[in-house]
């Protein structure tokens, strides 16, 4: 943890599993039709609108994520001015996941 109270990679994996639980949304609207379809709408707009959270607090931060990975789990970001490529590992993603599927529940637990 940096002196600031924040962890720059634990921010920057937090993003990613974001994005990365977005495209998987993105993906299944491809496939699925009806009720199922709408379900997987609203967690889509509901993961843009935690995406959009997130920016804003690396922001905060001077930080930075493009979108769109340039390979396999790897995202160019840029930390204080530092632009670089990071890989994030299965097993860090896996944990970053688990942990954004909580901190939305939460969220729907106790809205406001």
């Amino acid at each position: 943890m940096s002196m600031e109270g924040y962890d720059p990679t634990i921010l920057l994996q937090l993003h990613i599993a974001l994005l990365e639980m977005l495209r998987t949304a993105k993906d299944n609207t491809k496939e699925t039709k009806g009720f199922q379809l709408g379900i997987v709408n609203v967690v889509g707009r509901f993961l843009q609108e935690e995406v959009q959270r997130s920016k804003d607090k690396l922001r905060q931060h001077k930080m930075w994520v493009q979108d769109t990975p340039v390979g396999e789990r790897q995202y160019v970001y840029n930390s204080n001015g530092k632009r670089d490529i990071y890989e994030i590992s299965p097993v860090d993603l896996q944990i970053a996941v688990i942990n954004q599927i909580r901190n939305i529940e939460n969220k729907i637990k106790s809205p406001g």
